[in-house]
């Protein structure tokens, strides 16, 4: 008896421990972050939730951390700088993990957060000009501004897909979408967009850009159709769509910023900070480029698929400078 009531008590713990888990889970998130560094986070926001620390103030040591990462890379103690960064990126899983844990959630918090992100990750290409300035002179400001640009590039390319995939995968409930999320989290994302505003218009033409080149389809189901005619075409709909689009999710990831900074943080580990120049610039891109051409051919597919089984039209084309969808 005592044997079997110390496999229910096994049991029993690790049902809460997943139960645990879960709460903090982020759908649809990027794959490295899922595979690695979530379940790396998770005994930190136990214990986070333990000492009573808010989101906040895990992100703030994070961003402390990834600064004193940009300090080593900046002095040539690359190995440090990546383990610097190893240490702030996890941190920056579990500020995100206990939020939802908690199911706390706030504007500021969640904009307080991005900036670190950005900030920080500044620190490590900046510590990396530095330290490579007596070997490439002034040309590592021009590595640095295309390096700059090229990521900003590459995460909002990624950023838009994920966008619209899972705008497309909203539940239809009640005649209204709702996004798979907790609404505080919702409402953050909208308030940074917000935020946004000195730069609105450039990231504004820059998604539409995305949406134009790695159009997400959209299904014109005709408004004289019943009510539950149309929940039956959208439910199909969604499954089509689910399994043709549901691998590119994870192939995006590869462009998103959870790749990049495992590709630094194993470079600089290794000593071979230069490939960084190299790979983020030249390598992502590239990536980039085959997302996007793969991106189009599964739409086309996805087009005949819908038209054969519903005779509807999809829209897949979008105007790069309103956004707004072509009607083909």
């Amino acid at each position: 008896m005592k044997y079997l009531q110390n496999v229910h008590n096994m049991i029993t713990s690790t049902e809460k421990i997943v139960e645990e888990y879960n709460k903090g889970a982020k759908q649809n998130g990027e794959f490295l972050n899922e595979l690695i560094y979530r379940p790396m986070a998770f005994p930190l926001v136990m214990v986070a939730k333990k000492l009573n620390m808010t989101p906040n103030q895990i992100s703030v040591i994070g961003f402390i951390i990834t600064i004193l990462s940009g300090v080593f890379i900046a002095t040539g103690h690359f190995f440090w700088g990546g383990m610097m960064l190893l240490v702030g990126h996890v941190l920056d899983n579990v500020d995100g993990s206990l939020a939802r844990n908690l199911k706390k959630f706030s504007k500021i918090g969640a904009y307080f957060d991005a900036v670190c992100d950005v900030l920080g990750f500044m620190f490590v290409v900046i510590g990396l000009m530095i330290a490579e300035f007596d070997t490439r002179g002034m040309y590592v400001f021009v590595y640095g501004i295309v390096l700059g640009l090229s990521l900003g590039l590459q995460v909002l390319a990624y950023d838009n897909f994920r966008a619209r995939y899972v705008q497309e995968l909203d539940t239809y409930q009640n005649n209204k979408f709702e996004m798979f999320c907790f609404p505080e989290e919702q409402e953050a994302r909208k308030q940074r967009k917000k935020d946004l505003h000195p730069f609105k218009i450039i990231v504004k033409f820059i998604t539409n850009f995305y949406q134009a080149i790695s159009p997400i389809p959209k299904l014109n189901i005709p408004a004289q159709l019943p009510s539950d005619e149309k929940l039956k075409i959208k439910t199909e709909y969604q499954k089509i769509y689910k399994q043709t689009f549901s691998i590119m999710h994870k192939l995006w990831s590869f462009v998103g910023g959870t790749v990049i900074k495992t590709f630094c943080i194993v470079v600089m580990v290794i000593g071979k900070a230069n490939l960084i120049w190299f790979g983020m610039i030249v390598v992502l891109n590239g990536i980039l480029l085959v997302l996007i051409i793969l991106q189009n051919i599964l739409t086309y597919v996805f087009r005949l698929r819908v038209r054969d089984l519903f005779g509807m039209n999809v829209t897949s084309m979008f105007n790069p400078f309103t956004g707004k969808p072509i009607k083909i």
